[in-house]
C-alpha cells in the first residue's frame, strides 16, 4: 500500500449493540454512561426520535465512533458502536449532516492509526456514511503519512457526494503553518479532488464548517491566525465547485477573535456564523455575523455575559426564522464550564440566554454543549454535550427544554430579580417537585449587593444536617442535581450568601 497516498474504503462496516437500553433520562435530563469517557458530539431528530452521534473510550484503547437512539421522553432506544479497532481523535462536533430524505447519514473525523514503517501516531481524515439506521456504508481515510490531518465537519452535495473541512500541516518543523484542507467525494465514498488554502502566507488556518451551495460553490468557515501568537479571527472563504479560491473576507481587527465560525445555511438564502470576540484577555463576547453568499455582512452582533471565556460551537435556524445556538461559558470566578442556549431573532436581537450546569463533584467541572436541534411539534430544543463524571472521567449530556429554554417550568417569568434590593424578595424555582431522579434548579441573577459574595446551594435534612452543597456563580444559571443517592422524603433547599440565607424551599424526594 502507499502510505504517501492513503485512501481506503472500508465497506459495510456495521456497529456492534451496546448494553444499557434501559437507560433513561427523566425531567428533561439525562447523563448517559454507556461506556467510559463519552462526548455528544452531533444530534439529529427524526421521525419523533432523537439521535445522538458520540465517541467513547474503546475497551482496546483509543475512542470510537458510536450513535444512540432517544425517544422524546428520553429513554435509549438502541445504542452501538464502530465495531473495528479505531482511535478517534478531535471528532467534529457539529459534523454530523443528513440528506434530504434522512435515508443516509455523513459524518467527519480524525482517525489516529499507526505508521506501518516508523510505528508512529499517523493522523488522517475519515469520512463516515450511514443509512438511515445507522449501520455504516462505508468509511474513507484520507491523508498521508507526512502530515498531520483533523477533520472537522462533513456536509452533503447537491450531487449526492459529500465534502470534508478541516486543517493538516507539516510535522517537520512542528511550528510549521497549518493549512485550510477540502475534500470532496462522490456518493459512493471515493475521492475526487482534495484542496490546501492558506488565508496568507505562514498563516495558521483551521476549518470548522463548510455549506455546499446550489450552484456548485462552497462556503467555508474557519479561523486563521497570521503568525503564531497571534489573534486568532474567523474567517469566510468563498471556494469555487472545484475547491479554488475565489475570495475571503476576514473578521479581526486590533481586537482578539476566538471561536469556531461554524457556518450554517438560512432558508432566505443567505448565511450566518458563530464565534466569539474577546475585547480583552478578561472578557468574551459571543459573536455571530450573517452574510450574503458574496460575503457581504447582512449584520453582525455581539452579547456580553460578565464572562471570562466564551465559545460559540453551533448556529441552527428554525422553522420561524429564529436562530438557535450553543456553546460553553466559562465563569470567571470558578473557572467551570456552563453549557450555553442563545435563541435570537431574525436580526439577530437577543430572545434569551440560557446557562445550565450538573451538580459535579471535584474542582474540575465541564458542561459544554456541542450541537443542539428543534423539536418542532413540542416547540422546545434538545442539546447535547459532555459533562464529567466523579472520577473526571466524561458522560454525554443530553438537555430537553421548552421553547423559553427552561428545564424548569416558568423560569421565564422571574426577571428583573436583579433590581430587588430586600432579601425577602429573592426567589428561585425548582422542578420536578416531588422529584424522583433529577431535580432542576433555576437560580436567577442575584441582587447587586450579593454578586461579589460566594453563593452556597445547600440540600438540608429534617434534622437540620446540609447533605449537599456546591458553591454557584452569580448569574441566572439551571443547575441539575441527581437525588437518587439521597432517602425519599422530606428536604429543604437553601440558597446562601455569606451565611445569609436568601431563600429555603421545601423538596419531596419520592
Amino acid at each position: 500500500m502507499n502510505w504517501f497516498k492513503l485512501i481506503s474504503c472500508f465497506s459495510l462496516l456495521y456497529f456492534s449493540s451496546l448494553s444499557g437500553s434501559s437507560q433513561t433520562f427523566s425531567e428533561h435530563y439525562g447523563v448517559f454512561e454507556i461506556g467510559w469517557a463519552e462526548i455528544a458530539r452531533n444530534i439529529e431528530y427524526v421521525n419523533d426520535s432523537i439521535y445522538i452521534v458520540f465517541t467513547d473510550q474503546n475497551a482496546t484503547g483509543g475512542r470510537r465512533l458510536c450513535t444512540s437512539n432517544i425517544s422524546l421522553s428520553g429513554e435509549i432506544v438502541w445504542s452501538k458502536c464502530l465495531d473495528r479497532a479505531t482511535t478517534i481523535r478531535g471528532g467534529g462536533s457539529n459534523s454530523l449532516d443528513a440528506n434530504l430524505d434522512h435515508s443516509r447519514y455523513v459524518q467527519g473525523q480524525t482517525f489516529e492509526t499507526v505508521h506501518p514503517g516508523t510505528e508512529e501516531s499517523l493522523y488522517l481524515n475519515e469520512l463516515v456514511m450511514f443509512d438511515h439506521n445507522f449501520d455504516t456504508l462505508f468509511t474513507t481515510l484520507v491523508g498521508d503519512s507526512i502530515n498531520f490531518f483533523r477533520a472537522k465537519q462533513a456536509k452533503f452535495t447537491p450531487d449526492g457526494g459529500a465534502v470534508m473541512v478541516g486543517w493538516t500541516h507539516t510535522l517537520e518543523p512542528e511550528e510549521g503553518p497549518i493549512n485550510l484542507f477540502i475534500t470532496k467525494f462522490d456518493e459512493n465514498g471515493n475521492e475526487e479532488w482534495q484542496k490546501i488554502h492558506s488565508t496568507s502566507p505562514g498563516s495558521w488556518d483551521l476549518g470548522f464548517s463548510i455549506e455546499a451551495l446550489d450552484n456548485g460553490n462552497y462556503i467555508v468557515g474557519s479561523t486563521t491566525e497570521p503568525g503564531w501568537g497571534s489573534p486568532n479571527w474567523p474567517v469566510i472563504t468563498l471556494l469555487d465547485s472545484v475547491g479554488n479560491y475565489i475570495a475571503h473576507r476576514e473578521f479581526g481587527n486590533n481586537q482578539f477573535f476566538e471561536g469556531w465560525a461554524s457556518v450554517t445555511a438560512l432558508a432566505d438564502g443567505n448565511f450566518v456564523f458563530c464565534a466569539s470576540k474577546q475585547d480583552s484577555f478578561d472578557d468574551d463576547r459571543y459573536y455571530i455575523v450573517k452574510f450574503n453568499e458574496d460575503l457581504d455582512v447582512i449584520w453582525e452582533k455581539d452579547y456580553y455575559f460578565y464572562s471570562a471565556e466564551v465559545a460559540m460551537v453551533q448556529i441552527k435556524e428554525n422553522e420561524d426564522g429564529t436562530l438557535i445556538a450553543c456553546g460553553t461559558w466559562e465563569d470567571k470566578v470558578t473557572t467551570h464550564d456552563f453549557g450555553v442556549l442563545l435563541k435570537l431573532d431574525s436580526n439577530g436581537e437577543l430572545l434569551w440566554h440560557r446557562l445550565y450546569q450538573h451538580a459535579n463533584e471535584g474542582f474540575f467541572q465541564i458542561n459544554r454543549l456541542y450541537d443542539v436541534v428543534s423539536i418542532p411539534d413540542d416547540g422546545g430544543y434538545v442539546a447535547c454535550g459532555e459533562r464529567n463524571g466523579p472520577d473526571n472521567g466524561q458522560n454525554y449530556w443530553v438537555l430537553k427544554v421548552d421553547s423559553l429554554g427552561c428545564l424548569v417550568a416558568g423560569c421565564d417569568t422571574i426577571t428583573s430579580v436583579s433590581e430587588t434590593t430586600r432579601i425577602e424578595d429573592f426567589t428561585f424555582s425548582t422542578g420536578p417537585n416531588p422529584a424522583t431522579d433529577y431535580l432542576n434548579v433555576f437560580i436567577p441573577e442575584l441582587p447587586t449587593e450579593f454578586r461579589s459574595s460566594a453563593l452556597e446551594l445547600r440540600l438540608i435534612n429534617l434534622e437540620g444536617k446540609t447533605i449537599f452543597s456546591q458553591l454557584l456563580n452569580t448569574l441566572d444559571v439551571t443547575l441539575i442535581m441527581d437525588v437518587t443517592q439521597y432517602g425519599r422524603g422530606v428536604y429543604y433547599l437553601s440558597l446562601v450568601s455569606q451565611n445569609v440565607e436568601l431563600n429555603t424551599q421545601k423538596v419531596i424526594l419520592k
